[in-house]
């Protein structure tokens, strides 16, 4: 593709991109039409199960559209609105590590690249001594540890932020440290302890509160952990999707999910995060040009610290599609890339009835957010309808996505993944050994102590890890001595577990289940729980690292599989 543009930001102009052959001239002008927008908008939303829907622009410091689609609630149907609140899920990060920067360079006299040690000293320790010695705040931020997420462990309830501590130098790590890019959320755990320490233990949420929504105007923004989400005004409910029907998810599961709370737990509506687009946008001013930030301060967030995976965006990378984007570079809190050849800072959220996405363009002045409720698989409607608004922002008269190709999104260009495959989910399935030799209190240094129980009244068996209950469903296999369980989440753990694997072994003489490995909880290297009141491991049982990478292809095959309940 060959891109020849007169750049005019005062007013039109004209650019040319040769595309398979043809010239197509796309016109620009400085015109935005908020109702024309709003009318793709919603008709887009008509094509996707996302009962709400919030989005907001930002152009050269002002708000130029903010809005709010479809209902909070199903049963209730009150619609949103500008001010709904929706979580925002890893969007938050953002706000973790800039915060973390302002403090740092605000009351200490380290920098991002200083060695956490150097604020932690023997406090801070990782499974090696050169992670140990060497690891800077930088690299917490920038997902350069290189240790798998084992997000699961946060069901634990014996887990908080401090104690996130202990926990770090207990898990394994597959590939070498400030090499692969590997996302981690216990990591933006631990930078908001980080901000905390700082702080002189002053809660993360206060001191988000004080040092940046505060002195930004955002009052309509709210924390998981510390909201009444029972009670909060204008909240949207976060919903989950099974075969087209929607299920709300319990609101203690975000209070109890965003104990982490740099990780996910910020909450916020359309209309308020236009300040914190701007924020970033304008150079850290907020309204008024009120210096909120230093500059050359959050100028740290947004530069590039690790190569991150070469799948992100593919799509938009290969040349068959119109329009060129890359998302390949990870700063603090933040992604980097391209979109039609200008600079983008981006980050999304995913998380249980709630996804998230926000777009920044800081050469034009630009800033995009859209929040849902509900479920959106693999970014199809968020990235395509960031791709939308992005264009119509930038003055695109023709933007090259409209309502019907947002919808039919990644299509006519490529051909749409199939859709996951479901397992139904028996009960009156049994492994040949009986039930009562699952039972028992399994344990891993790391991850603390899990239970296993029969539960009559559904003939099946109860897993238990912290605040997160499972029911177990038994897949049979070729491998005799061992046992695929699947999870269907109960209560309030909505969280389904896929797959979780028990070893059998000879214990005293006799066959009995002698170990969990919770691929679950951690496909890379999965956690092995160890039976309690087994003191030796049986002989003939596999080591530990032959089993992880069993288990590991095991897992391979099972990743298209979607469970059913």
């Amino acid at each position: 593709m060959m891109l020849l543009k007169v750049n005019n930001r005062i007013g039109a102009f004209l650019s040319f991109i040769i595309i398979g052959g043809h010239c197509v001239a796309e016109v620009k002008s400085a015109q935005f039409n908020a109702d024309e927008v709003g009318s793709e908008i919603e008709k887009t939303l008509k094509c996707y199960n996302n009962p709400g829907l919030g989005v907001s622009i930002v152009k050269d410091g002002k708000v130029i559209f903010s809005r709010g689609f479809g209902v909070r609630n199903i049963e209730t149907k009150e619609p949103v609105d500008e001010n709904t609140i929706f979580g925002i899920a890893s969007v938050s990060k953002s706000f973790a590590a800039t915060l973390l920067i302002k403090l740092l360079y605000e009351t200490t006299n380290l920098t991002v690249d200083s060695k956490v040690q150097e604020l932690l000293g023997e406090k801070f320790k990782m499974m090696d001594e050169f992670r140990t010695k060497e690891t800077t705040f930088a690299d917490l931020m920038g997902h350069r540890m290189a240790i798998p997420s084992n997000n699961r462990i946060r069901f634990d309830s014996n887990l908080t932020r401090e104690s996130l501590l202990e926990r770090l130098p207990l898990l394994p790590s597959n590939d070498q440290f400030r090499v692969k890019f590997t996302y981690n959320n216990l990591f933006f755990g631990l930078v908001t302890y980080l901000a905390e320490y700082i702080g002189g233990g002053e809660a993360w949420e206060s001191l988000l509160s004080k040092h940046l929504l505060q002195p930004l105007g955002m009052d309509r923004t709210v924390l998981a952990t510390t909201a009444d989400l029972y009670n909060l005004p204008n909240l949207a409910t976060g919903y989950l999707e099974y075969k087209d029907n929607l299920y709300p998810v319990h609101p203690e599961f975000s209070k109890k999910w965003g104990l982490l709370a740099g990780s996910g737990a910020v909450m916020t509506s359309a209309r308020d995060i236009t300040k914190w687009m701007n924020f970033h946008l304008q150079e850290g001013k907020g309204d008024g040009g009120k210096t909120v930030m230093a500059a050359e301060h959050l100028e740290e967030v947004h530069k590039p610290r690790m190569l991150s995976s070469i799948t992100r965006s593919v799509e938009l990378r290969k040349p068959q599609f119109p329009v060129i984007a890359s998302q390949d570079v990870y700063a603090q809190g933040l992604r980097r890339g391209y979109y039609r050849g200008y600079e983008r800072l981006s980050h999304g959220g995913s998380t249980l009835g709630y996804k998230a996405l926000m777009s920044l363009i800081p050469e034009l002045q630009i800033g995009i957010f859209t929040a849902l409720s509900g479920v959106d698989s693999d970014y199809k409607y968020r990235s395509s309808l960031h791709y939308f608004l992005l264009d119509s922002a930038m003055g695109y008269e023709q933007p090259w996505l409209n309502a019907t190709t947002i919808c039919s999104f990644p299509e006519p260009w490529r051909r749409k993944s199939p859709p996951s495959k479901h397992v139904k989910l028996d009960a009156t399935l049994k492994p040949s050994l009986n039930l009562t030799h699952f039972e028992g209190t399994y344990y891993n240094e790391a991850y603390g102590y899990l239970h296993v129980n029969y539960n009559t009244s559904l003939s099946t068996l109860i897993l238990t890890y912290g605040w997160g209950r499972w029911q177990l469903f038994y897949k049979p296999q070729s491998a005799a001595s061992t046992h695929k369980f699947y999870g269907k989440g109960m209560d309030i753990t909505a969280l389904n577990l896929y797959p979780m694997y028990f070893y059998q072994g000879s214990h005293n003489g006799e066959d009995t289940i002698i170990s969990l490995n919770a691929t679950a909880f951690e496909s890379k290297l999965p956690p092995i729980f160890t039976k309690a009141g087994l003191k030796n491991e049986p002989s003939g049982a596999p080591r530990r690292s032959d089993f992880a990478i069993f288990l590991l292809l095991l897992a391979l095959v099972s990743t298209n599989l979607a469970i059913t309940f």
